[in-house]
This record gives structure tokens, C-alpha cells and sequence, in this order.
């Protein structure tokens, strides 16, 4: 579903404010909003493949070293950090996510630090007229995993294994957003067909050859 802004409500939709803790939940017109706002495509490449993989950023940093963890259908993460309490896991993507993905990975786009991503993220949130401090790197975890909790309830238990923490943490902390209902309607174009075994399995490239050596169908995407 894509906006038109010019009603009130519309208006009123855009500056729909949700908090946890202090970072903030983005609403799909607020999404739109921010992605628009990213002056260059390859950024706003990496900012989607984050967001659709809901993936932690130091997780997505090693996705970069490594992208034959990426089979062309999900990545498989393995335990990082000792308080992580899931030691592997699959984090899935819908056809939406593998492209996303695929795409980062043949732009060779390398992730900056976490500090000078925040503060790109910071500087867009800014463009897009957004408050940058409510922006940090979780902002596409939380925002992805809201989202999948919201339109997905029947899915919980595949949703927290994918984004890789209990059920109990992913209840207190995402089950009770408060989406308008509009909100949440809107957010089914972007998690479609997530959790489903069906789709297309990219055919992504060998470690070391180009996108353009690739015969992949979705590289001019």
C-alpha cells in the first residue's frame, strides 16, 4: 500500500510516534518516508537488506564476510556474543527479503562501523524530518520484527527463532504495539509470504565472481 501524503489523516498517519524504550517503531508510511529520504541507492540497498532480515547489525556485518551463509532462500547465523541464547539459527526471508539481500551482496557494498552507521541512520531520519535521536541501529530490528508479531501472531514461534531471542522477550517487548489498524493493513505488502516454505530460491554468486558474471535474473532490480 503506498500513501499519498495530503489529508490530515494521512498527515496524521505519518506522525504517528511509537517508543520502546528510545528507539523508534516506524509505521509503513514512515518507513516509506525514510527510505525515500536515503540519497544514494546503494545505501538505501543495505538499509532494506537489513530491515527485511531483522538481523542484529553485527550479524549483518559478518553476512558481508561470509555471504555463503546465504543459500538464496535464508541465512544461517551463527552465536556471536555469549549472552546470545540461541547458538545457531535460520533467519528467514520472505521474496521481498531474498531480494534485498541478494542485492547487497553483489553491490560489494562493505557495512560501515556501527558508529558511523548509526550516524548515517541518524543524518536520514534527519532528512526525512524525524527526531535522528529516536534512530539507532535496532531501528530495522524492531521496527521488522513489530511488524511480523503484528500481522503474523499465528507465526510466533517461527518469528523468534528467526530473530533469534525467547518468546517471552519477543511478547513483553512486541506483541502489544500500538499499529493503527490502517498500519497494519498496510504492512502485509511488505511481509508477504514470510514464514512460507514456497518461493524462489536465488541462485546467489560464488564467493569471489561479480553480479555481473551472474546469471541472476533480479541483478538490474
Amino acid at each position: 500500500m503506498l500513501y499519498i501524503i495530503g489529508s490530515m489523516e494521512e498527515i496524521n498517519l505519518l506522525n504517528h510516534n511509537i517508543m520502546k524504550g528510545e528507539t523508534k517503531i516506524l509505521t509503513p508510511l514512515q518507513f516509506q518516508r525514510f527510505v525515500s529520504s536515503i540519497p544514494k541507492k546503494k545505501y538505501r540497498t543495505m538499509f532494506e537488506a537489513l530491515f527485511y532480515s531483522g538481523m542484529r547489525y553485527r550479524e549483518f556485518m559478518r553476512l558481508y564476510k561470509h555471504p555463503e551463509t546465504f543459500d538464496g532462500f535464508s541465512i544461517h547465523v551463527k552465536k556471536f556474543k555469549p549472552k546470545q541464547r540461541i547458538k545457531d539459527r535460520y533467519v528467514h526471508l520472505n521474496h521481498l527479503g531474498r531480494m534485498a539481500v541478494n542485492n547487497f551482496l553483489m553491490s560489494g557494498l562493505k557495512p560501515p562501523h556501527p558508529i558511523n552507521w548509526v550516524s548515517d541512520v541518524q543524518r536520514w531520519a534527519g532528512y526525512a524530518g524525524f527526531n535522528p535521536k529516536e534512530f539507532g541501529a535496532k531501528t530495522t530490528r524492531k521496527t521488522w520484527e513489530s511488524w511480523l508479531i503484528a500481522t503474523k501472531p499465528h507465526m510466533i514461534v517461527k518469528i523468534v527463532m528467526s530473530q533469534g531471542h525467547s518468546e517471552s522477550v519477543s511478547l513483553l517487548h512486541y506483541a502489544n504495539i500500538p499499529f493503527y489498524p490502517e498500519e497494519i493493513r498496510a504492512m502485509f505488502t511488505y511481509v508477504a509470504d514470510w514464514g512460507e516454505t514456497s518461493g524462489q530460491r536465488l541462485m546467489v554468486p560464488s564467493p569471489g565472481q561479480s553480479h555481473h558474471e551472474s546469471n541472476h535474473p533480479f541483478h538490474n532490480w
